[in-house]
């Protein structure tokens, strides 16, 4: 079994939570570790179990820390009722990317919560979702404009 661990490294915050949310969860990776600072994901692929770790100040990591919350809360209620966390970590399997309350969850860290938005948001790529909330804090225009942008 080979054995990966690397440190990502990230201008924007949101593009980890986009990273996260696109290239972990696909592969069914788990959040082993959450704090304010740092966010482990371990992903077995194959034989090789790759770990992921996301590092920066409190300022840095919170939408990382705030998406991993929601979605260490909702898998934990799930895995109570369905007792599939048999390994003390949470498992984002039942969550892939292209998941819509994956999508939900990177909007409301992104800062959109207008139930129209939200609404129109998951038939996008979470790629072209962050990159929106990113023109919205630049430019003076709706969500649904900077998705066509």
């Amino acid at each position: 079994m080979c054995i990966k661990q690397r440190t990502l490294k990230f201008e924007d915050p949101l593009e980890a939570v986009a990273h996260i949310a696109e290239k972990e969860f696909i592969w069914g990776g788990q959040i082993v570790e959450v704090s304010e600072t740092r966010i482990t994901v371990k992903t077995k692929v194959l034989h090789c179990l790759d770990t992921s770790i996301f590092e920066g100040s409190i300022e840095e990591m919170k939408p990382l820390f705030k998406f991993a919350c929601y979605m260490t809360e909702i898998i934990q209620r799930e895995s109570e009722i369905k007792n599939f966390d048999r390994f003390g970590s949470v498992s984002l399997y039942p969550f892939p990317s292209g998941s819509k309350r994956v999508k939900v969850f990177v909007m409301l860290v992104c800062g959109i919560e207008n139930m129209d938005d939200i609404g129109i948001g998951p038939g996008n790529r979470i790629c072209d979702i962050v990159a929106a909330a990113q023109l919205l804090k630049e430019e003076q225009c709706s969500f649904r404009e900077a998705l066509a942008l």
